[in-house]
């Protein structure tokens, strides 16, 4: 990305405009503890009366929050480049095939996931290789490539890419791109193994596709500029300086807030830079809930009807990836009502909340068991007395879910009270 483009002296000028209401905003702010910029306690403002203070500095590295960034560059080029590979890419002994500085898939059909924060027109660029283990023997292959089900196209090696990659690049409609996770599904005409061949020995597995690298482009941006992005495992997609978050394009940053009872509750910040957008989230019998803010330089959202309940500030920048120019939050804050700590929101410390000293504390997990399979969830069947009778002299959560669908990176969650973004098993299952 040409981060050095000349600006037009109009946009220089509206910049610094905007620049300077973003500063002046923040520096209305006060000293920590005294009223919230604007006076939002006085009439007229959210909450009614009152006066308000900070209750919450959003840019702070040690406040809990989850970062999601849209694929844009993989290698594949190093063992330690998993990233998103899904059924059709390990061998016999369950093991990652690695040689020639790429990963193989060992079937026919192969699979990863690509992650998409708004869908829009893509193009998705791939290096592929053929492995050529037989080509006196075996016609040339061919690999068709899916979006989500909806088949972008194919291509045909030659016998001249030998075990060369090559690279394709598929158009990508917006229509068959979803919010988060996409799956992209490689079909090849055949996976062999030198044995298979005559020149190799038994344990070698059948490959099909060597995979190098994989972009996620925007459909206006130059292909050429694959060479210059950086792996996505190498971004600083958001940095916490000076009292300000900085916010890399393409990119959502969410921070769960538990507000106590009470009010009135404020958020307030402002940007400069790329255009970004604040939304508050919130979960419904009905599903989830967002009511989100964009356009001006500043922000105020009032969250009073929350109190008492857990929502998510998410930061969104994932609009314009091609501008390569970051957003920066400018004092993102929570301003509350005077009077009590936040810290009075926080359990007890141990010495005050007399936890048992003696004792021990044994951890069963059970793994691949439906909780609708348990007598003490409902189960009119015998199947667990030993749990039943555990459930019945103790207590049982009926909301209690997990943080991943598969086993590793649930585990990891569990034994680390982290999600599966913050703890890194998603990308990398031989992470220690």
């Amino acid at each position: 990305m040409d981060r050095t483009r000349r600006r037009s002296p109009w946009r220089t000028g509206w910049a610094v405009l905007v620049g300077c209401v973003a500063l002046l905003w923040v520096a209305g702010c006060g000293p920590a503890g005294t009223d919230a910029p604007g006076q939002p306690g006085a009439p007229g403002q959210p909450g009614g009366s009152g006066e308000l203070v900070r209750w919450r500095e959003l840019a702070q590295p040690d406040q809990p929050h989850l970062v999601q960034i849209e694929t844009r560059h993989r290698r594949y080029d190093s063992l330690d480049s998993v990233s998103g590979l899904g059924r059709g890419w390990r061998g016999k002994r369950r093991n990652i095939i690695f040689f020639n500085d790429m990963v193989w898939a060992t079937s026919v059909v192969a699979d990863l996931s690509v992650t998409v924060l708004e869908p829009a027109e893509r193009l998705l660029v791939i290096d592929l290789a053929q492995f050529d283990v037989a080509p006196e023997r075996l016609p040339p292959q061919r690999v068709d490539v899916a979006w989500n089900g909806t088949l972008l196209g194919g291509y045909e090696f030659t016998r001249a890419h030998g075990g060369e990659p090559a690279q394709f690049v598929f158009p990508v409609h917006g229509a068959v791109q979803r919010p988060g996770a996409n799956t992209v599904t490689f079909f090849t005409r055949y996976a062999v193994s030198p044995a298979d061949m005559g020149k190799g020995e038994e344990y070698y597995d059948p490959c099909s596709v060597g995979l190098k690298s994989l972009s996620l482009l925007l459909r206006n941006e130059r292909r050429e500029i694959v060479a210059e992005l950086p792996d996505d495992a190498e971004r600083t997609p958001v940095r916490f300086e000076e009292g300000a978050i900085h916010q890399e394009p393409g990119c959502r940053l969410i921070f769960p807030l538990e507000l106590p009872e009470g009010g009135p509750w404020v958020f307030r910040t402002a940007y400069t830079g790329s255009p970004g957008r604040v939304s508050v989230r919130w979960d419904t019998v009905d599903g989830v809930r967002e009511q989100g803010m964009a356009g001006a330089p500043a922000f105020e959202i009032d969250l009073t009807a929350h109190a008492g309940h857990t929502v998510e500030l998410v930061f969104d920048s994932a609009g314009a990836p091609e501008a390569g120019e970051e957003t920066v939050w400018h004092g993102p804050m929570v301003f509350g009502p005077a009077g009590p700590s936040e810290d009075d929101s926080l359990p007890p410390p141990a010495s005050v909340a007399a936890v048992p000293t003696a004792g021990k504390v044994i951890l069963v997990v059970l793994d691949a068991l439906r909780a609708d399979a348990m007598g003490c969830y409902g189960y009119p069947r015998r199947t667990t007395p030993v749990m039943d009778e555990l459930a019945a002299d103790g207590v049982v959560f009926e909301r209690a879910y997990a943080a991943a669908p598969y086993t590793y990176s649930s585990t990891w969650s569990l034994l680390t009270a982290l999600y599966p973004p913050q703890h890194g098993a998603p990308l990398n299952p031989y992470r220690p």
